[in-house]
């Protein structure tokens, strides 16, 4: 039988690699792995509150669920009566709340709150600098 593999004279020599700063090198690999270590770790937390959110979920489906049962056990222990809540009449509205004068002025956004915080604080700048 002939063997179709040989090895060449410069594949079983050995090569070795100087590394200028090996103690650098190992401090960087053991920083890399402490990170790594630490993204594990928080994924590890991810996947137990992830399982926990799903319990939680499941058991607001039950209680849910029984929730809507002793619901419907309470109508049909309930009087049976012909009176409804109906809407209020036309003529009768309620009254709407009023909104105050100071809230009128309130900016409706926060950028627009800051900008009048901005003009306010340079208008007092100004005064002490007359």
């Amino acid at each position: 039988m002939i063997c179709l593999a040989t090895k060449n004279k410069s594949e079983e020599e050995n090569f070795f690699v100087g590394i200028e700063s090996p103690l650098e090198l190992r401090r960087q690999l053991l920083e890399a792995s402490k990170k790594m270590v630490d993204v594990l770790k928080r994924y590890e937390m991810f996947r137990e509150k992830r399982e926990m959110k799903r319990l939680m979920i499941e058991k607001l489906k039950k209680n849910m669920a029984d929730i809507a049962k002793m619901n419907a056990k309470l109508k049909s222990l309930l009087p049976k009566t012909s009176i409804r809540l109906g809407k209020p009449m036309q003529g009768q509205e309620r009254p709407s709340p009023r909104v105050s004068v100071e809230e009128e002025k309130s900016p409706a956004t926060e950028m627009e709150r800051l900008e009048l915080e901005l003009t306010d604080i340079e208008g007092k700048l100004h005064k002490l600098g007359r």
